[in-house]
């Protein structure tokens, strides 16, 4: 009769023996020997930590522990160990573990263990280094703290076989950090940006200051790491540095990272200066800086509002220092976040020929990586964005396409902020069910309150449900978290357009001719400027206004194209009349 199973949560220890092929093939015997001894002190360490082994099958090894400190204890202790067996052995026939550990739900069968437990610990093993450990985001949020080791954040991995992707951090020992440039060989030039935010120096010598600083660096790192673009190293790792004044090269090279965020915090009387500065960890060249003042009294608000407006202008100075840099690469084999950022780089130069560029750049990203949400959810601005250049005949073919990749984004991003501000945004600007776009916006917030692209999604949201007054809140906050977007001069033709809505019409030429001054080719907001002015009763210049939109835009100058925009019908009836005052056709 067969055992019945029993499901538990248990934290799983899997590791298996790097280059085994390679050793058996050279010395089959001595590497049974060598793998029989390694596997007896394992066994032993893993007796001493509580645990159990479950399977042993091949050069592999599972077992599974009741307390999840426990699993990560044994795991680095198997380590040194097996690394002192290894002193006396020439390197190239060293038995040498690669471990994976994963708090998750397991099924017991007899004495062995399944599920999808035991496949995500064995899927973390196979990105791990020779001799390192990799665990889970889910057995990190339970033993950090608790174990006396450091861990850096190696972002979301989307590991084989397995539907959703997983967090990963490796351990780091006390000796590994004597030796930061051994202990990580993870490439800077692959996969997503990586930065390390470093402890802020107290300038003061006071020791309130730097406690404040310290909590600074923690939210900044906290409010980077819900950004799935970016690998963010972990606070143990960052504060390795505190109290020295490394090299940024230097710090680069030994976490890994491209970039690396500083700062310093100064105090005199009741005023406190905190300044920051982002650096470029391959060039050592500054990508942004920024100076903040505020009073000592208002310090946790002032926490909260320098933490604000450095992860927005982050967000904005990495995605633009990585356009640049993807545009210096070699266009052959490229991975999907490559595809990504070539798409985005044709995506911001907003003509048709750069968005069916970079329409076919996010195709590519979703082929290579199906699983990319923010890709598909950059596809279906493309196609919305080609409508809006007038570079689309079918327009319901096109709502249909745009739709889909919407679906797509939100379907495989449920936990990406970018992606589902993306889809709503799209879903917005089609007037498709407004109140599940709004939801989807305000869920986007609510995932990262920092990124600019999600409060722009809610103001456009806001303003096409008739709240023109939390729409100018919602964009203009956009704005302020990141002022040099790559799309900022959008968010500016927005933000006029929902003050045009609240007839502040002179406000709304001068936002219009912000957005202008950035790009003075976006059609859109020259006809906000012309029928602001046309409000304004300049009609001259309103009608100069329109007819520069209409060279540039030959489709976007009739009655047609500007009932596209989704306002509430009396905002909308008060929009046109404006233009047709102005020279609209009908």
């Amino acid at each position: 009769m067969a055992a019945k199973a029993d499901r538990k949560l248990a934290a799983i220890l899997a590791a298996d023996v790097a280059g085994y092929s390679r050793l058996m093939a050279g010395d089959e015997a001595g590497t049974i020997e060598a793998l029989t001894r390694s596997r007896a002190i394992f066994s032993a360490i893993i007796q001493d930590h509580n645990g159990r082994i479950a399977n042993t099958a091949g050069d592999s090894i599972v077992a599974d522990f009741q307390v999840a400190a426990d699993a990560v204890r044994c795991a680095v202790s198997a380590q040194a160990r097996l690394r002192a067996e290894n002193e006396s052995v020439p390197e190239d026939r060293q038995i040498r573990f690669r471990m994976g550990v994963h708090l998750g739900d397991v099924v017991r069968q007899g004495d062995d263990i399944l599920g999808d437990g035991v496949n995500i610990a064995a899927r973390l093993e196979s990105i791990a280094l020779p001799g390192t450990v990799v665990i889970s985001g889910s057995l990190y949020d339970v033993v950090d703290g608790k174990v006396p080791f450091q861990f850096v954040d190696l972002g979301q991995k989307q590991l084989k076989n397995i539907g959703r992707p997983v967090r990963a951090y490796q351990v780091l020992t006390e000796e590994s950090l004597k030796r930061p440039i051994r202990f990580w060989s993870f490439s800077t030039d692959s996969g997503r940006p990586s930065i390390a935010v470093l402890p802020f120096e107290n300038l003061t010598g006071e020791a309130e200051p730097g406690y404040f600083a310290d909590g600074l660096v923690e939210d900044i790192i906290t409010a980077l790491s819900h950004n799935p673009m970016l690998v963010v190293i972990a606070r143990h790792s960052s504060f390795a540095y505190k109290g020295r004044s490394p090299n940024i090269q230097q710090v680069g090279r030994e976490l890994g990272v491209r970039y690396a965020l500083e700062g310093s915090v100064r105090k005199w009387g009741e005023k406190l200066r905190i300044t920051g500065q982002l650096n470029d960890t391959e060039t050592g060249a500054h990508v942004w800086a920024d100076r903040f003042d505020g009073l000592a009294a208002d310090v946790f608000d002032l926490q909260d509002a320098i933490t604000e407006r450095v992860v927005g202008a982050l967000d904005g100075e990495v995605r633009v220092s990585e356009i640049k840099r993807q545009r210096r690469r070699p266009t052959n084999d490229l991975t999907a976040y490559d595809s990504l950022i070539r798409g985005l780089g044709c995506f911001y130069e907003h003509t048709p020929e750069s968005t069916a560029q970079a329409l076919d750049h996010f195709i590519q990203a979703v082929k290579l990586d199906p699983s990319c949400a923010v890709a598909w959810g950059y596809g279906g601005a493309t196609l919305l964005l080609r409508r809006t250049l007038g570079c689309i005949q079918n327009i319901a073919e096109n709502a249909r396409e745009c739709l889909e990749y919407c679906h797509q984004a939100i379907l495989r991003g449920t936990d990406d902020a970018e992606a589902l501000s993306l889809a709503a945004l799209v879903q917005v600007c089609l007037g498709h069910e407004l109140v599940r776009s709004t939801g989807l916006a305000e869920r986007s917030i609510a995932l990262n309150s920092n990124s600019p692209f999600g409060w722009y999604a809610i103001g456009l949201a806001k303003l096409a449900a008739g709240h023109a007054n939390e729409a100018v809140t919602a964009i203009g906050r956009g704005i302020r978290l990141n002022p040099r977007d790559p799309a900022g001069y959008a968010y500016l033709g927005s933000y006029a357009l929902a003050l045009f809505v609240l007839k502040n019409y002179s406000e709304a030429v001068k936002h219009a001719e912000r957005a202008l001054a950035v790009r003075p080719t976006w059609a859109p907001a020259l006809r906000i400027k012309a029928a602001s002015l046309a409000k304004l009763d300049m009609t001259e210049e309103a009608r100069l206004a329109l007819l520069h939109a209409r060279k540039i835009d030959p489709h976007g100058s009739s009655s047609l194209a500007a009932r596209m925009i989704q306002l509430p019908s009396g905002d909308l009836d008060n929009y046109i009349s404006a233009l047709k005052l102005a020279g609209l056709d009908e």
